[in-house]
């Protein structure tokens, strides 16, 4: 996979994982710990993302509307998938995948092009424990 898909990737990620811990407006400390054992701050900061200090950079702006507008239509349906589970995982790091996360981690499927019915059993054959809810 070409360097500059990796940076797609990483941006929509990281952009993607944001957006769902904070679905549910509350951020717990497994969530924080996920997401920065997966998007180390090194990582982020080696790709350009964020600045020395650790904040976001003009070029995560730039690199994740690239990678909005590109993903979709250059990712196959499994580099699909994989993303989501990413941002599945993220937002069930406390354990349960609230009613908001999971109409976030929708949006996501939806912005990567994926058929509900396809990212929905996908995301059945994961073991994320859902809230009482039923969501």
């Amino acid at each position: 996979m070409p360097e500059d898909l990796d940076l797609l990737q990483l941006a929509f990620a990281w952009h993607a994982v944001s957006e769902v811990v904070r679905a549910d407006t509350e951020l717990a400390r497994s969530e924080l710990r996920w997401v920065a054992a997966r998007f180390p701050e090194t990582r982020l900061r080696d790709a350009g993302l964020v600045d020395a200090d650790g904040r976001v950079t003009p070029t995560f702006a730039t690199t994740r509307d690239r990678a909005l507008a590109r993903l979709p239509d250059e990712l196959t349906a499994g580099q699909k998938l994989t993303l989501l589970e990413t941002i599945a995982d993220a937002s069930a790091a406390d354990g349960v995948l609230t009613p908001e996360e999971a109409d976030a981690v929708a949006r996501f499927a939806r912005v990567l092009g994926l058929a509900d019915q396809v990212w929905l059993d996908h995301l059945g054959r994961m073991s994320v424990r859902r809230d009482e809810t039923g969501a």
